[in-house]
């Protein structure tokens, strides 16, 4: 089984991991896990993905962090997965490929970085201080807005209204994905602490970050 799942806060999403842990069955099979990270550091994620799947049934025996663009900005890492990132994943699938083949016994426990039971990375300000956002959603400039419906259909939460896309009445989990996918920039965030993290991020996490495997 290959398991993927993006960083946020650090850890797996937490709309998706009551999921994991519920569905999640292995029966003694092996896995492989991988994470994305936007460019700042994957923290725990990887080791509590690894941590559900044994908890799961599974045994994982290669894992991966792997950096992609920042759901918050593409000043970080706007331009990867790269063709260097890409030649380096596929090293990886090779490398744990030839593992799974070389066991002939159950597996030792995978050794990754992190603490599963480690709490959500607080998110900062350009001031350097703690800083909330949980409840900023998109606004939309209406005198753009031709209301074609795309951001809902890409919301991953379902969370924008496709008859009225100016109103989001679900969850936003900040992906960013509507505001990308506007063609007329129709949406924007405007929450004061949403923008303040940002800035921190592109203020502090430019330079490039590597992708990193476990075997």
């Amino acid at each position: 089984m290959i398991v993927g799942c993006p960083t946020y806060a650090g850890k797996l999403p937490n709309k998706i991991l009551p999921d994991f842990q519920s569905r999640l069955r292995g029966n003694g099979a092996l896995a492989v896990a991988v994470v994305t990270y936007g460019n700042r550091s994957f923290d725990n994620a990887l080791a509590e993905l690894c941590a559900v799947l044994e908890q799961g049934g599974f045994h994982p025996v290669a894992g991966g962090a792997f950096v992609c663009r920042h759901a918050m900005t593409d000043r970080l890492a706007g331009d990867r997965p790269n063709a260097d990132d890409l030649s380096e994943m596929a090293t990886f699938a090779q490398a744990a490929a030839e593992r799974i083949g070389l066991l002939r016994d159950t597996p030792a426990p995978l050794t990754v970085p992190g603490n599963a039971s480690a709490p959500y990375y607080v998110p900062k300000g350009a001031d350097g201080q703690p800083v909330k956002f949980l409840k900023a959603k998109p606004k939309t400039h209406m005198d753009k807005c031709t209301n074609c419906g795309r951001c809902a259909l890409v919301c991953p939460m379902g969370s924008i209204d496709p008859e009225q896309v100016d109103q989001v009445p679900g969850v936003c989990i900040k992906c960013h994905a509507c505001i990308r996918i506007c063609p007329l920039d129709a949406k924007y965030f405007d929450d004061p602490a949403l923008l303040s993290h940002k800035q921190m991020l592109e203020n502090t996490f430019l330079t490039p970050q590597e992708n990193r495997i476990f075997l």
